[in-house]
């Protein structure tokens, strides 16, 4: 058994990790459990054994799991909050994405969650408007993909090319500036 904060503390969760990563979550349960054997609380840990449980269809637990942690996260509530829309409580997954937003107003998981929830509530105009928020707080990027979300195209696919790129925009003509946009 090591010690928190040890080098064979931070070996096991590294090979937690690795297992995680390698697909082999029967054995990162293992070590998972170890780590909170050995840390109660184990932010990472938690989290890993409640999604593990959630994936397997085993909400309960994954409740069970994710509230034994003193500390909270945007990321343990918004878990929290999928176990309980497994469970089919939807208070309890409507109050779990609210403590998710209330620790960090601007995660993105989250507010996706909650306009999905509210969509699947009947409530649309209110879901737009957290899809609305959703894409104003998205960061910039070159390439935006399409998001849907069951069968509502919430955002459309869009590109962002830096204007030096484009050297077809030199081209006299607008034949040659549409034939070098598309060989480019």
């Amino acid at each position: 058994m090591s010690t928190p904060g040890t080098p064979a503390f931070e070996a096991l969760i590294q090979s937690a990790r690795e297992m995680t990563k390698a697909g082999r979550s029967a054995d990162a349960e293992v070590l998972w459990r170890r780590v909170l054997d050995q840390a109660p609380g184990h932010t990472e840990a938690v989290l890993a054994l409640g999604m593990a449980s959630i994936t397997r269809g085993d909400p309960a637990r994954a409740v069970e799991i994710l509230q034994s942690s003193a500390g909270r996260n945007p990321m343990q509530e918004l878990y929290i909050a999928l176990a309980q829309k497994q469970l089919g409580n939807s208070d309890a997954e409507v109050a779990a994405v609210t403590r998710a937003l209330d620790l960090d107003p601007y995660f993105f998981p989250a507010l996706l969650h909650k306009g999905m929830l509210l969509e699947r509530r009947g409530k649309h105009r209110s879901a737009a408007k957290v899809f609305r928020d959703v894409l104003k707080i998205m960061p910039p990027r070159d390439h935006a993909p399409r998001v849907t979300i069951d069968r509502v195209v919430v955002q459309r696919e869009a590109w962002r090319i830096p204007a030096g790129d484009m050297t077809f925009a030199d081209e006299k003509t607008e034949s040659g500036r549409f034939l070098a946009a598309r060989r480019w």
